[in-house]
């Protein structure tokens, strides 16, 4: 099988771009032909290049022109396309139709149903576009506070929503969770149309017995209003032992001086593992849906049970009393609760983490990924041949 892989990259590296590399990754040692076709959003620098990418959004016929060479070149069996904000835009679509080619596309965010794309509005879900009226995200200025930017998010869903694009020009829809799945079912997504399929991570292996474990608490992600870093603040001097915090974001400086928070600052990958090797459990006060968050899955492969918010995506992955505890979303006195209740209940944890690393070698290994993404590409396949 050769496969097409079409994504467009944020400024930062994040959750989508390691998704990507590892599906390559996983497809290649299994023999299978891969090529990518990335854009990167680094180009958007000047107020022209913000200007012609407002309109690109809703559609790109420079991003179409590209993809269409990479077809003729390397003539994929399916093109599979990730993040295709702002710059690929679902011309993607038209130019995989024009040579009947399959097409599969992850939806690692809700941005087609919420331009905002977090479902989260002044710290607390909202769910006002999710039936198609996209004015609510322009008023609230929901994507990046600008009225332009919110607009043209807002005018690309419209129009694209209007057109049937995501079941009229999209062979397989992937959606993490049964979470998301229910919510583009929501939206408008023919229900037949989507395959979940949760993200994974390979196991480095697990170096240190659960004695040499310190007991103390791991955040991990970016220092935000999102991740719930203003709860976490908030209950501080009520929590009875030390957390680590990993990370860096706009909110990083509201860290100095809370004694109970180590701060590390940004780490690379390698040594975020080996963190996970060094703790008790794992922090994740996120208070929005989230997409599949990859942090917990490593967690899980580290041995390590998580504390997270109940809700969207943290509600279906962890299993409450099993692999982690939920409090929750927004509920600051449940997660003190359940925080001390880890530090005061050391051997407890390390069974959960037990449980989670079981739960991962179930669901979220690389061997169990690439059965599941090879059958959503012949499903597409077939699916493709039968409306030719």
């Amino acid at each position: 099988m050769n496969v097409l892989f079409v994504h467009n990259e944020y400024q930062f590296f994040g959750g989508e771009d390691a998704v990507l590399a590892s599906e390559v990754e996983m497809l290649r040692i299994n023999n299978v032909k891969v090529e990518t076709v990335i854009f990167n959003n680094k180009n958007i620098n000047t107020l022209f290049d913000k200007s012609v990418s407002f309109f690109s959004s809703i559609y790109s016929i420079k991003a179409k022109k590209v993809i269409e060479d990479a077809i003729i070149a390397n003539k994929p069996d399916v093109i599979h396309v990730h993040n295709f904000f702002p710059l690929v835009s679902p011309s993607v679509y038209d130019v995989a139709r024009k040579y009947k080619i399959p097409i599969v596309q992850t939806l690692h965010n809700y941005r087609i149903a919420c331009p905002g794309a977090f479902f989260l509005r002044d710290g607390k879900v909202c769910e006002k576009c999710i039936g198609g009226n996209f004015i609510h995200s322009i008023i609230h200025k929901c994507y990046r506070n600008s009225y332009v930017g919110s607009m043209s998010l807002a005018g690309m869903d419209y129009i694209h929503m209007k057109r049937d694009t995501w079941n009229k020009k999209i062979d397989k829809i992937i959606c993490l969770t049964d979470f998301a799945k229910e919510k583009f079912v929501r939206f408008g997504i023919d229900e037949p149309n989507i395959t979940v399929k949760p993200n994974f991570v390979e196991s480095y292996g697990y170096s240190r017995t659960d004695t040499t474990r310190d007991n103390v608490g791991l955040f991990v992600g970016r220092i935000s209003h999102e991740k719930g870093i203003q709860n976490l603040i908030k209950v501080h001097d009520k929590i009875k032992g030390k957390i680590l915090i990993a990370g860096d974001g706009p909110l990083l400086e509201k860290l100095n001086g809370l004694k109970n928070f180590i701060v590390l600052g940004r780490k690379k990958p390698e040594e975020i593992f080996e963190l996970m090797n060094q703790t008790s459990f794992l922090l994740f006060p996120s208070i929005w849906y989230e997409g599949f968050p990859m942090t917990i899955v490593e967690a899980f492969s580290n041995h390590l049970p998580v504390i997270a918010s109940k809700l969207g995506a943290m509600e279906e992955v962890i299993l409450d009393g099993k692999t982690g505890m939920h409090f929750a979303p927004n509920n600051q006195d449940e997660m003190v609760e359940k925080i001390n209740w880890a530090f005061e209940n050391y051997d407890k944890m390390r069974q959960l983490g037990e449980n989670a690393y079981c739960e991962y070698n179930k669901n979220y290994t690389p061997e169990k990924n690439y059965k599941i993404l090879i059958s959503i590409y012949n499903e597409a396949i077939l699916k493709n041949e039968q409306s030719s």
